[in-house]
Parts: structure tokens; C-alpha cells; sequence
């Protein structure tokens, strides 16, 4: 009878832990995952993309790109860019 009393007080007292460290463990793996996305090839392609169509629209002139993409470092890299 008293292992039962002891389970049930400790129980509610570290709920709030666990959901804590359920939560930061959610964001680091979401954190993980957008890091691998903007580091892919795919990611980077759909993140120019988007600010290509923001500047075309934006400015109303042309824009073409041949390559461009996000280094290790954090910097971007742009090749052949024309804007006209």
C-alpha cells in the first residue's frame, strides 16, 4: 500500500520534466532537419527559387542565375548572375 502512495506523489512531480525534455527534443530534431534541408541541393534550389521570384517581382526586371549556393561557412555563393 505505501509503494503505491510513494509512485503516485513522485509521478505528478516529474511530469513537467519530462515534457520539457520532450519539447527541446522536438526542437533539436527540427533544428536538425532544417539544417539538412538548406544544406541540400533540393533545399537550395527551392530557397533561390523563391528569392528570385521575391526580387523578380519586386523590381520588374529579369534575373537569371546559372548557380548559386549556401557554403559551409554560411556565405552564399552566386555564378553567372545577369540581371537585365
Amino acid at each position: 500500500m505505501q509503494e503505491k502512495e510513494l509512485k503516485s506523489t513522485n509521478k505528478p512531480r516529474y511530469r513537467w520534466l519530462r515534457r520539457f525534455a520532450r519539447t527541446m527534443l522536438g526542437i533539436l530534431i527540427f533544428l536538425i532537419l532544417l539544417l539538412l534541408f538548406i544544406r541540400s541541393p533540393w533545399g537550395q534550389s527551392i530557397i533561390i527559387g523563391q528569392v528570385i521570384d521575391y526580387v523578380k517581382g519586386k523590381t520588374g526586371t529579369e534575373i537569371q542565375l546559372d548557380r548559386a549556393f549556401i557554403t559551409f561557412d554560411g556565405n552564399i555563393q552566386v555564378d553567372g548572375l545577369y540581371m537585365g
